[in-house]
């Protein structure tokens, strides 16, 4: 199944959804940038508006500060901070968009595989997400971790845990692939070696600069056409 959605309840946060997608099935229609900071900055001037910008990804995902970080050097750019947020989200969106496949097919490599966890409440400003790439180690085919980020306000609730230990698993063990590997780069201000030992508490294996985990399907009931499940 290349779509599969995940209700569960979180002990601070109450109930949220995990959607984990591929192909067809992914959504190219969050914004990266959340609509609530461009409430919030949507009056500064353009320097300064790109500078907070820049603040906000910078560390976090390379994709992004490359792109601001264009604009940021751009003379006399007279693009509203409103036009210039929706042409970033453009263009990171198609600037990570691995090849489209078709829903009847299994995955295969390069594909894309796109993470995020919601609350209905607000689906157009995940709280967690993660851009991950189909990969082949050792003749399988594996789940790579290629970017994820939490928003700021949600840190240290657990979101890419409960990502990379539950779900994730899931859809990898229900598409035929093997492992879920990743590189320890800093992200949400929390620095490599910390994430070192972050990622080996959660069952991955290191393996010079890769983290490697196992995926096994425990339930069969995951492999049911039906693709939403409450957790």
């Amino acid at each position: 199944m290349k779509n599969m959605t995940f209700n569960f309840e979180h002990e601070k946060l109450g109930r949220l959804t995990a959607i984990i997608s591929s192909g067809d099935e992914v959504s190219h229609t969050t914004n990266i940038i959340p609509a609530t900071f461009l409430v919030k900055n949507k009056e500064l001037d353009t320097q300064t508006f790109l500078f907070e910008l820049y603040g906000l990804f910078a560390g976090k995902n390379d994709t992004m500060a490359d792109i601001i970080g264009e604009y940021l050097v751009m003379n006399d750019l007279t693009l509203s901070n409103e036009q210039i947020t929706n042409e970033i989200n453009s263009r990171y969106s198609q600037l990570t968009q691995k090849k489209t496949v078709q829903r009847n097919l299994p995955l295969a490599e390069n594909d894309g595989i796109d993470a995020r966890i919601i609350a209905k409440t607000n689906p157009n400003e995940p709280m967690y997400t993660a851009r991950i790439s189909v990969n082949k180690l050792n003749e399988a085919l594996v789940a790579h971790i290629e970017e994820q980020n939490t928003s700021e306000e949600y840190r240290q609730q657990g979101l890419m845990s409960k990502v990379v230990t539950e779900f994730l698993p899931i859809y990898c063990a229900s598409n035929n692939l093997s492992a879920i590997t990743l590189e320890a780069g800093a992200i949400d201000g929390v620095d490599k070696a910390t994430l070192e030992k972050i990622y080996t508490g959660l069952g991955f294996e290191q393996q010079d600069e890769l983290f490697i985990r196992p995926v096994t399907l425990e339930r069969s009931d995951y492999t049911r056409d039906n693709s939403t499940f409450e957790m």
